[in-house]
This record gives structure tokens, C-alpha cells and sequence, in this order.
């Protein structure tokens, strides 16, 4: 669950306390933490868009937005995922949703072909980066991912490095020349440079 104002503290606590999903905060400047649901997000809105709705007078009379978002997660919940080469709800309930016969996932070959899927990803994202171990008090420059082909300079900085988390994140802090003020953030070290200065 990323800090984005949607996700409020009440959200977090009636799940915990319902449905006894316990919430991990993540930074927000990092969203491929929640890359399943960010996917199922992207896919639900090319869903949606495929449908050319203009107005309200586009939907059902009856049930409005209802009845395409119950046919949105009616085809989420039936299409086969390649990595698990299984529905969603055959790896829920044990059984198919269309015909009334169970349902045996291979666990082990899931988890093996999801961890190869995730080395191959990583080998290619890393093939590019240069190796950097990052301390507590290092100087680094933080880049904003905005490509500016005039004007100033798309990284923020210099930050002093006042934690480095195992999970891929540092946290950072600039003491402000108004008033002496220090600001913490956190930032994934996918974002964060070495000052070279």
C-alpha cells in the first residue's frame, strides 16, 4: 500500500480488522512494489477504454458503471495468467468457474516459474547499473525522473544518507538554509545517485 491519500488510516485499519489483511507501507516514490496491483489497474482501465464511453447516456440504463465493472472482474477472474497457467479463481476456490469440475494447482511449479521470471527480469535491469554500496553519511543526488532537455538540473540534491534499509531504500536528509529546518525522506536507491562532486 503506497502514502497516497486514498489509502487512509481507517482504510488500512477496517481491512486489518475485517478481513485481517495487514498493510505494508511502501514509498511512494517506488510504485513496482505494488506492481500485481498496478498491472490489474492497467488492465482494468484498458478494459474500461475499449468500451468508448463518452457519457453517462454510454452505459446500462439500469445498473450504470455496476454492470461493466462486474463484467471487468468476471473477465479478470477467468482469463489464465501465464506464470500460474491458471485463472485467479481456480487458485481460489480449488474449482473452475465455468464448469463444475476441481481444480489442482501446481504450487511448485508456480513459485519456481514466478522466481524465474523475477531473476530474468532483474538480470535485465541490472545489466546496465553500476555496482554501488551505499553508507550512512554518503552524499547522493536524487533523480526526479524528469527529462528536461533545457534548464535546470532533473536531480534534487545534495542529500546526506541517514538510514540504508535492506529492503532497497535509504533515507535521506537535507537541512534546509531557512530557519535550520531538517527534512527526512525515503527513497528506493533506484532513484538515488552518488554525488560525484
Amino acid at each position: 500500500m503506497d502514502k497516497a491519500r486514498e489509502f487512509a488510516l481507517e482504510v488500512a485499519d477496517l481491512l486489518k480488522s475485517q478481513y485481517g489483511i495487514h498493510c505494508e507501507i511502501i514509498t511512494s516514490q517506488n510504485s513496482r512494489a505494488n506492481s500485481m496491483i498496478e498491472r490489474c489497474h492497467q488492465t482494468l482501465a484498458n478494459m474500461i477504454c475499449t468500451r468508448q464511453i463518452k457519457d453517462k447516456h454510454d452505459l446500462d440504463p439500469e445498473f450504470g458503471w455496476s454492470s461493466m465493472l462486474a463484467a471487468c472482474r468476471k473477465a479478470m477472474n477467468s482469463t489464465v495468467h501465464t506464470t500460474s497457467r491458471a485463472t485467479p479463481s481456480q487458485l481460489v476456490f480449488g474449482r473452475d468457474a465455468l464448469l463444475n469440475v476441481s481444480f489442482e494447482a501446481d504450487w511448485q511449479y508456480i513459485k519456481e516459474r514466478k522466481q524465474k521470471l523475477i531473476t530474468q527480469n532483474n538480470k535485465r535491469e541490472n545489466a546496465t547499473r553500476i555496482p554501488h554500496q551505499y553508507n550512512v553519511g554518503d552524499i547522493v543526488t536524487v533523480n526526479t525522473g524528469k527529462q528536461r532537455k533545457h534548464g535546470p538540473d532533473p536531480n534534487l540534491g545534495p542529500y546526506w544518507i541517514t538510514q540504508v534499509y535492506d529492503t532497497g531504500a535509504v533515507q535521506l536528509v537535507k537541512v534546509t538554509d531557512d530557519n535550520g529546518g531538517a527534512v527526512y525522506e525515503t527513497w528506493n536507491i533506484r532513484n538515488v545517485n552518488p554525488c560525484r562532486t
